[in-house]
């Protein structure tokens, strides 16, 4: 049976994030967890970067597990 493998990331990048389609999740364990904010702050402002890709992006931290969950939904513009 396989098993799921799991690699902590010590960052991630706007090239990551740009690569999560709409209506896809994407989730990242941490090395640090004080990323996770950067993280948050950096997919807030690529689609006022970048409106022609046509989605935002929403953010959900496990703070006790260094993971951050990305979600690409369709931007309403």
């Amino acid at each position: 049976m396989k098993k799921n493998l799991t690699l902590a990331v010590e960052t991630v990048s706007k090239n990551d994030i740009k690569a999560i389609k709409d209506g896809e999740s994407k989730t990242f364990t941490l090395l640090n967890k004080k990323k996770i904010s950067t993280i948050r702050n950096t997919a807030s402002i690529i689609p006022r970067e970048e409106p022609s890709l046509g989605v935002v992006y929403s953010c959900s931290a496990d703070y006790k597990n260094s993971k951050i969950t990305i979600t690409a939904k369709p931007s309403k513009k």
